[in-house]
């Protein structure tokens, strides 16, 4: 869940994007690799998004020497398999970006390099389930804003959407589970915020 300034930062980030029908006429040349050229921001570009990465994944951040060593030993790879992959997928996020809402209009690539093999299909759509009167997807969430303790986050359930939360996890940890939990634990866990909750249960996991 985004909170109010990354979603501001957000908008602001795709206003900057050029509209759709401003970039018809747009003409895309290749950019020959060279990492020993600083004044291209060639590894910059490379470094920025290998760290985005690593935040994502939560793997260790490396500095720019280290990448600029990776980096040298895979140009074969970056030209062939990741540079193909990663343009099809760049493909498919132009679209979702640009508010695409047509399913016909993504694709899915299966590629094999070694036949050569190139193929696409249309994807599935994603099946569509119900409750009480409301239709959902594997895709769909619910958003819950602001800090609560585990009572007030399953009363909430209760309240807005008619549910009953049996289990509640984050990552790896199980916060709430009421067949699974002591009386005692189960009392005090409810009256603490499930932010605290999950800290408590991801040390005891990591420790």
């Amino acid at each position: 869940m985004m909170n109010n300034a990354n979603d501001i930062e957000a908008e602001q980030l795709l206003s900057r994007l050029p509209k759709p029908e401003d970039v018809l006429d747009i003409k895309i040349q290749p950019h020959e690799f060279e990492q020993d050229d600083d004044t291209n921001f060639h590894m910059d570009y490379i470094i920025a998004t290998a760290n985005l990465r690593a935040e994502n994944y939560e793997i260790q951040r490396v500095d720019r020497n280290k990448i600029k060593r990776i980096a040298g030993n895979i140009i074969p790879v970056i030209a062939t398999t990741t540079a193909m992959l990663t343009g099809l997928v760049c493909l498919e996020v132009y679209k979702f970006v640009q508010h695409h809402k047509n399913i016909e209009s993504y694709q899915n690539a299966f590629v094999n390099l070694a036949l050569p093999f190139f193929g696409f299909s249309e994807p599935v759509p994603s099946k569509r389930q119900k409750y009480l009167d409301k239709e959902f997807t594997l895709w769909d969430r619910f958003e819950v804003k602001g800090e609560m303790t585990l009572e007030e986050f399953i009363e909430y359930f209760k309240r807005e959407h008619k549910l009953v939360p049996n289990m509640v996890s984050a990552g790896m940890s199980v916060i709430y589970s009421p067949h699974f939990m002591r009386q005692t634990s189960k009392a005090q866990d409810m009256k603490r915020k499930y932010v605290l909750i999950f800290v408590i249960s991801n040390n005891k996991f990591c420790c």
